[in-house]
């Protein structure tokens, strides 16, 4: 069975493991978010921190890391970028065809859940599919020892019996 009532936290918690995996995959390459990161994905980044920065003084809340500002499909076209997947991402997840296929899945879906539109059972349960099978390659990559499958159908929704 699946939970399909809370799509918004299985795209949080997707967002939140993307963004690790660029920062872990990316930061220790040398002056990193200006080498691996495409010119107008850093440049949308700091628009939209210099935008939030001028509220965030207003209100007292705290900066935020400028991978915090990066758009959805920016994930796909960082990882994708021929040097940055040759290098540092073909090993998770292998296929780029079927990377790029999920990902423009996710982010249609994402972008209806993110504009108030509701999904239907049918797509509830892709996005979640799509997620697990993303994710799943990135944690059996990066935390070989760690890798824990039922606590990850959980925070998708999935009910373990």
């Amino acid at each position: 069975m699946v939970d399909i009532s809370n799509n918004s936290a299985v795209l949080n918690y997707f967002e939140s493991e993307m963004k690790d995996l660029i920062v872990k995959r990316l930061s220790h390459v040398k002056n990193w978010w200006n080498a691996c990161i495409p010119p107008k994905i850093r440049e949308d980044a700091s628009q939209r921190y210099q935008n939030d920065k001028k509220v965030n003084d207003i209100l007292n809340k705290p900066d935020f890391v400028m991978v915090d500002y990066l758009n959805f499909d920016g994930y796909e076209k960082i990882i994708a970028r021929q040097d940055n997947w040759n290098t540092y991402f073909e090993d998770v997840f292998l296929d780029k065809s079927v990377f790029l296929y999920k990902m423009r899945v996710l982010l249609s879906l994402r972008n209806d859940i993110r504009h108030g539109r509701t999904l239907d059972e049918i797509n509830s349960i892709r996005l979640r599919i799509h997620c697990y099978d993303i994710l799943s390659q990135v944690h059996e990559t990066m935390y070989p020892d760690k890798y824990d499958r039922n606590a990850m159908l959980q925070k998708l929704g999935f009910q373990i019996r």
